[in-house]
């Protein structure tokens, strides 16, 4: 069983696993994401979130949130760039969520999943024995991204807290990722791809044509 949902910039995410929106703590009853200024409806919310994230992300790219890109790291780059928004930035979706064919890990999943793709990343000392190696970098990099895709730990915000991560562990490796080459297209055809294939190749690819060495 499935509910539709709405929410942030027109998003498409729906519910999956029988859960509906009288199970997620997330969100008001119509459905849009709890937020700090009480704004009951998508469009205005998404403005409000993009405006307000947008200045986080400068601030967190100039002084990026140093820990060991554990998934309470990841937590707390996301509470640092939802801050202003969200009440619940910071905390793991408590739901079954998919978005257009992709059905994301369920989320009691999420800690375990996500402890085995660290145990991945540490072997390579979080990408630091990559030093300037582009094609074990953007392997690794793309496999990790495909991975915490899969696990969207969170109700909204996945994509730039995945992209604010990955950018710290690139610089670890001597790279710097310029997204703003990567069409969401290209980026979304990819991550579809990587749930079917767990070298996540489209990713890599993706990411050693957005590698700039450093």
């Amino acid at each position: 069983m499935t509910s539709d949902i709405t929410h942030g910039q027109g998003d498409d995410h729906y519910y999956v696993g029988g859960y509906s929106a009288e199970d997620d703590p997330y969100v008001y009853p119509n459905g849009v994401l709890i937020n700090l200024l009480n704004i009951q409806d998508t469009a205005s919310l998404g403005e409000a979130e993009t405006d307000f994230a947008s200045v986080r992300i400068i601030q967190l790219q100039e002084s990026p949130i140093e820990g060991d890109y554990s998934l309470q790291h990841l937590k707390a780059i996301h509470k640092f760039i939802f801050q202003d928004i969200y009440p619940w930035a910071g905390e793991c979706r408590k739901v079954g969520i998919a978005k257009n064919e992709t059905i994301f890990l369920p989320h009691e999943e999420i800690e375990a999943e996500f402890q085995v793709m660290w145990q991945r990343l540490s072997q390579t000392i979080f990408l630091a024995d990559l030093k300037w190696d582009l094609q074990g970098f953007a392997r690794e990099t793309g496999i990790a991204l495909g991975c915490i895709n899969h696990i969207h730990p969170f109700r909204e915000g996945n994509g730039r807290t995945q992209r604010e991560y990955l950018d710290s562990l690139a610089r670890r490796a001597g790279f710097l990722l310029e997204w703003g080459g990567v069409s969401k297209l290209a980026m979304k055809n990819a991550c579809v791809e990587a749930e079917t294939d767990p070298e996540c190749k489209a990713l890599a690819k993706l990411i050693r044509l957005s590698a700039k060495k450093i």
